[in-house]
């Protein structure tokens, strides 16, 4: 239980920290003299990733960085179904929001974008599950298929808590509220399909697709505004209509947990509690 304990706590150290130090970091480059808002975007990221490069090399995971996974039969079928459905309503929900659009930005603006998602995806994974997720997983070891449910359910929800550090940026409360139960339920997809396919780079992709396909609009409609703004959104959607949006919340959260669930069978973790564990 000391065991646990001390993984759990070293993990909410570790997210917060990284945050941190993230958003410290963001703040001095966007107040610098660089121009363009997508080009400080993208070298917040690279910096996050190095962050991230620095921590798994602290607690010895750069093994993670070397990981060939497991075969794609052994996930493809949810990763499938998680890029069709999810990913394909948010960018049919981003295309209907596009309509009326005055125009488009610039090539170079929309490039940037592609790639700052590219990095976000890449940071926080490194982080959240090259890391922490490896750390809770070592720690509830002696619990086998159950230990790898925990680690899993744990990590994605603070991954999901600690979005509400947004609040530092800036963002309503409330829109941060509503962004962390929607990282959250995301964050245990994530854990989830990590624990099948253990290859971190195909979680960055991955991870990279769900922020493009939730703010492509964003980076390509001329008036589409910033990150903080289309977040921000989420406040008017929740005191306008807070029922309607509390219902969607609990539906996808709900949704989000059989899938990880139903990924998390005992016969589809066989493999990986066959596997030796990353040192």
């Amino acid at each position: 239980m000391k065991q646990k304990s001390k993984a759990i706590a070293f993990s909410v150290l570790i997210g917060a920290g990284y945050l941190i130090l993230f958003k410290l970091i963001g703040f001095a480059v966007k107040k610098s003299s660089i121009p363009g808002y997508w080009t400080k975007q993208l070298i917040v990221e690279c910096i996050g990733t190095a962050i991230g490069i620095g921590l798994l090399a602290l607690f010895r995971k750069l093994p993670v960085l070397r990981e060939k996974g497991r075969p794609f039969s052994e996930y493809s079928l949810p990763l499938m179904l998680i890029l069709i459905f999810f990913c394909g309503f948010r960018l049919i929900a981003g295309l209907y929001q596009m309509r009326g659009a005055s125009g488009l930005r610039p090539v170079t603006e929309i490039v940037l974008f592609c790639l700052s998602m590219l990095m976000i995806g890449v940071s926080e994974e490194l982080v959240f599950r090259g890391l922490i997720q490896n750390l809770l997983q070592d720690a509830f070891r002696d619990k086998q298929e159950a230990g790898i449910r925990a680690a899993v359910f744990l990590c994605g929800t603070l991954f999901g808590l600690l979005h509400l550090m947004n609040v530092f940026s800036g963002i309503p409360f409330s829109a941060v509220a509503v962004q962390a139960v929607g990282a959250g339920a995301m964050g245990w997809i994530l854990c989830a399909l990590y624990a099948r396919c253990r290859n971190i780079w195909i979680l960055s992709l991955v991870h990279a697709f769900f922020d493009l396909t939730g703010m492509f609009q964003v980076a390509i409609i001329a008036d589409g505004g910033t990150v903080e703004e289309v977040i921000s959104s989420s406040a008017g959607d929740l005191t306008g209509k807070p029922l309607t949006t509390v219902l969607t919340l609990l539906a996808r959260t709900g949704i989000f947990a059989a899938i990880a669930l139903a990924m998390l069978q005992k016969k589809n973790l066989q493999p990986l509690l066959r596997n030796e564990e990353i040192k």
